[in-house]
């Protein structure tokens, strides 16, 4: 994690987004150039099934709760 901190002059709110937002694409593109990979969010779920079959139950709550199995 970092901080950049960064002084600009600008006469209209929209010049200091657009300037904010070419920095942030600058360290992005400098970032990729040397091989620096920002990590994002993920929900990826990975399940060891080499000893074993996963179980997989669908349950159908409409129909008074049967449980069918594959």
């Amino acid at each position: 994690m970092f901080d950049l901190y960064f002084w600009v002059s600008v006469y209209q709110v929209m010049d200091r987004k657009t300037i904010e937002s070419d920095v942030r694409f600058t360290i992005d593109d400098l970032f990729r150039k040397a091989g620096i990979e920002i990590a994002f969010p993920q929900r990826d779920i990975h399940l060891d099934t080499s000893r074993r079959p996963l179980h997989v139950a669908v349950v159908d709550n409409r129909d008074s709760g049967k449980v069918s199995s594959q």
